[in-house]
């Protein structure tokens, strides 16, 4: 029994950790680092084009580098990278078991001999189903929304500009695309 109690307060203890480190994030925001200071408009654009740039590149070692960026991000934003490389390797972990659940239903349902017409069905069918389930979520949470007050128009506690600092930025990572993209392109060659 001994053995399972260890388990227990491993899992607790793990789990306490994740809290404690989720109430420090609003501590990590306001840390004076490179992406705390730059407009949110401005990092979401830049992290938008990123992830395009993940999603449809062909290259491993182009992955890796973007992978690097992010831990220099991190690093230069004051971020443990302890809890960085913890949390993104955790999604993954998750992220994959989704994926292979996924595809153990579908093949458990038709077999293993399907034409590719029913699996665009099926497909279709997941996409439409999750569709659903997401505008319900967002219904639900509109609901709950104006039952606190809302009436559509969102307020800022901060007014945000675009400073020299956010145009330098965007131009950096507009480079830095560029010539990721161009390394790929040379590589396929």
């Amino acid at each position: 029994m001994r053995h399972r109690s260890c388990f227990i307060e491993r899992s607790l203890g793990g789990t306490l950790a994740f809290f404690r480190q989720a109430l420090y994030d609003d501590e990590t925001a306001s840390l004076p680092g490179m992406l705390q200071c730059l407009d949110p408009r401005v990092k979401a654009a830049s992290l938008l084009a990123f992830l395009l740039l993940a999603l449809f590149t062909r290259s491993l070692p182009l992955l890796g580098v973007l992978y690097l960026l992010c831990l220099a991000l991190a690093a230069f934003s004051r971020i443990p990278l302890s809890s960085f490389l913890f949390r993104t390797w955790v999604f993954i972990y998750l992220f994959v078991g989704i994926v292979e659940d996924t595809y153990r239903a579908i093949k458990s349902r038709v077999g293993s001999g399907m034409h590719y017409r029913k699996g665009q069905r099926i497909v279709t069918w997941n996409m439409a189903h999750l569709w659903k389930r997401s505008y319900q979520l967002n219904e639900q949470v509109y609901n709950a929304m104006l039952s606190r007050g809302f009436r559509g128009e969102p307020v800022s506690l901060d007014h945000f500009r675009i400073r020299i600092r956010d145009w330098l930025w965007l131009g950096g990572c507009a480079a830095t695309i560029l010539l990721l993209v161009y390394a790929e392109l040379t590589m396929r060659k």
